[in-house]
């Protein structure tokens, strides 16, 4: 499905890398999970709020996701994805209630809303939830980084 403003990016990439470095930022574009992001520099970026409360969220579906026994790609899957029950399921555990409110959010449903804003997360039809190309890359390379650590 084509996406205008990603193809207006795509398009008119040195022009768009320029301006984003005027104004302090990088443009990334990942070419594995085909999205671009911004980013101030490695170190910035760690401590950015907008990212921790990403990775934070996801790392939260993830966990859940994995508790269950389910296959992580299965959340990027249009007929599976998380549905209403496994998010109040989530929303049941005092743990990731407790880490939600930490990050200054109301309710899961609002930190769904949180990522759909970012483009890490899809709602499909009946109110579930499937992971985009991002939100999956982002969950692989923290997959790949624990499995690199663990040997």
């Amino acid at each position: 499905m084509e996406n205008t403003l990603y193809t207006e990016l795509f398009n008119n990439l040195d022009h768009f890398t320029q301006l984003y470095q005027h104004i302090g930022y990088y443009l990334n574009f990942n070419v594995e999970g085909e999205f671009f992001h911004i980013s101030r520099s490695e170190v910035e970026e760690d401590a950015d709020t907008n990212a921790t409360k990403i990775q934070a969220i996801l790392l939260i579906i993830a966990r859940y996701w994995v508790d269950k026994g389910f296959d992580l790609d299965d959340l990027a899957t249009p007929v599976i994805g998380l549905n209403r029950s496994a998010l109040d399921d989530i929303a049941d555990q005092a743990i990731y209630n407790d880490i939600r409110k930490a990050l200054g959010i109301e309710t899961w449903d609002k930190a769904m809303t949180y990522l759909m804003d970012r483009n890490f997360l899809y709602l499909c039809g009946d109110k579930h939830y499937i992971l985009s190309s991002a939100g999956m890359y982002f969950l692989n390379r923290h997959v790949e980084k624990y499995s690199e650590e663990s040997l």
